[in-house]
């Protein structure tokens, strides 16, 4: 064991690693990136978090160079949570701290599995309606600034944060609140840190007005909430990445559960009825609209699940399924009529019974085995989530086409049309460097692609370091600057995730690239 690893086992509460066996298995997330870190801690409260944080500061002002990368479930497609200094693993934060049923709030630790959340949530008749994997943590839900989904307004996971726990890079505890900018920030209740950054950041709130900000990107930090009379850090931490500080706790905001929702099917054999029929739950308001290329239902034969119940589409169309959410089952029968009425001629609508429940419920389980393959060569897990505006999804569908034949290859797609966010997951074989050429060149033309479109590769999640290296060469040189300043205001000592969104570097990057992916997908492998 190093000198450092031995000295933090003396200094925090929780475990310090440095054994080569033990950061091999650190050393990657869910991105085709790979880091080995040279100490894993794993603390177990709030003040370890903040020891940790501190004795990193007092190496930097001896020119000792340890950066910190906090990680949850690593679930990181773009590679924010793996790096080469110091990796804090939240995995033993992951406690359910309160659930305040009358107020419809709950406190958790970072490191609580959103599964584990929302199961306690549900026995209590409430529910955190957010676009995430079940075995992420919260953390690093709010980390990427993830999507969320209510009946009638989608919304993100800032909007469901009452309250946030942030560990600065000294150390330094502060709590998210509504603060006004104009006033100053010379409350008592602040800390000196905590109003240094707040002073800092006031002409910043000032100055982007003339910057444009779009709130469909989730690379950049989130000041489009922020105005000259209303202020939150917690807007600020949703997509930061671990890259301004480490959430320790979070008060979240939630929802009554809803009743068993009824289901509706469409089966669309082509792109311009699936346009359509997008259209038509969009406007009838239909929640958690979900669409599978039929593609996928033909190449998950293999892995043993049955979905022939929706097989009966063309190879070329999409399976669109939405829900009815509204309170009043009236109101629910007379949408779904609505929908079957003005659904395109020869389109059969499929409706949720109590004979086929069960498979509306399991449908994306059973296609999970396709959706997160992990053989050697598999549907690498590189272009999720990218949001395309409504109007450009034509364009966009008629482009992957094209692309598919070009590299001869199917790229079924799947996705969210509340938000209209579209993954695809190409086959390419890490092993092979002929494939790690191509697939180089396919994120630039892709990339290239999206920007023409005015779509954002980072639809639901932060850029990292995999999507910044290639998306920041179209980012407006404002939004960098601007970018820069705030990391600079919370992280002087450039300690924290350094390396990602606006400090991405490709020569740097790509020496990272994986030869492998079938293993080291989590700490649990």
């Amino acid at each position: 064991m190093n000198r450092i690893a031995a000295y933090l086992n003396r200094y925090i509460d929780g475990v310090a690693y440095s054994a080569p066996s033990i950061l091999e298995k650190y050393a990657t997330d869910r991105s085709i990136l790979k880091y080995h870190p040279r100490i894993v801690a794993i603390p177990v409260n709030t003040q370890d978090l903040c020891r940790l944080l501190r004795f990193n500061f007092q190496l930097t002002k001896k020119n000792i160079s340890l950066p910190v990368t906090v990680r949850g479930a690593a679930n990181s497609k773009t590679g924010s949570a793996i790096g080469n200094g110091l990796l804090v693993s939240t995995e033993k934060l992951n406690r359910i701290l309160e659930i305040d049923v009358r107020q419809r709030l709950a406190r958790v630790q970072c490191g609580a599995s959103y599964h584990d959340v929302r199961e306690a949530l549900r026995s209590h008749g409430l529910d955190l309606p957010i676009q995430a994997d079940p075995s992420e943590t919260i953390g690093g839900i709010i980390a990427r600034g993830a999507r969320g989904s209510l009946n009638a307004k989608p919304l993100d996971i800032s909007d469901m944060i009452e309250q946030l726990e942030f560990v600065l890079y000294d150390g330094t505890i502060i709590e998210s609140q509504k603060l006004n900018p104009a006033k100053g920030f010379n409350s008592r209740k602040l800390k000196a840190t905590e109003k240094e950054i707040y002073r800092k950041l006031a002409p910043l709130i000032k100055a982007k007005k003339g910057i444009e900000q779009n709130t469909d990107h989730r690379g950049l930090y989130n000041l489009t909430k922020a105005s000259e009379k209303s202020f939150n850090l917690a807007d600020l931490a949703c997509g930061s990445e671990g890259t301004l500080g480490i959430i320790s706790e979070v008060i979240l905001r939630c929802e009554a559960i809803y009743d068993e929702p009824n289901y509706v099917a469409v089966l669309c054999p082509n792109n311009s009825k699936f346009i359509e029929v997008a259209g038509l739950m969009h406007g009838l308001k239909f929640s958690d609209v979900v669409f599978y290329d039929t593609e996928i239902f033909n190449a998950k034969e293999s892995t043993g699940k049955d979905t022939s119940f929706f097989r009966s589409a063309s190879d070329d169309g999409f399976l669109v399924v939405a829900q009815a959410k509204d309170d009043s089952k009236r109101l629910r029968r007379k949408k779904i009529h609505k929908l079957a009425k003005k659904l395109p001629t020869g389109l059969k609508l499929i409706e949720s019974d109590d004979k086929n429940i069960a498979e509306f419920v399991t449908l994306n389980e059973k296609l999970s085995a396709y959706l997160n393959d992990t053989s050697n060569t598999q549907h690498l897990p590189l272009f999720d989530d990218v949001y395309v505006p409504s109007e450009k999804m034509k364009e966009y569908l008629e482009g992957v086409n094209k692309f598919a034949k070009a590299l001869n290859m199917p790229l079924a797609l799947y996705g969210n049309l509340d938000h209209q966010l579209f993954t695809m997951r190409p086959a390419f074989n890490l092993n092979e460097s002929n494939d790690r050429r191509k697939l180089i060149k396919m994120f630039r033309i892709y990339i290239d692609f999206l920007d023409q479109l005015g779509a954002s590769p980072c639809g639901n999640a932060s850029s990292g370091r995999l999507m910044a290296m290639f998306s920041n060469v179209k980012r407006d040189a404002k939004q960098l600057a601007l970018e820069a300043e705030i990391k600079k205001i919370f992280d002087p000592a450039e300690i924290l995730n350094p390396g990602l969104k606006h400090e991405a570097d490709a020569k740097v990057i790509l020496k990272h690239f994986r030869t492998s992916y079938n293993k080291g997908i989590s700490s649990k492998d």
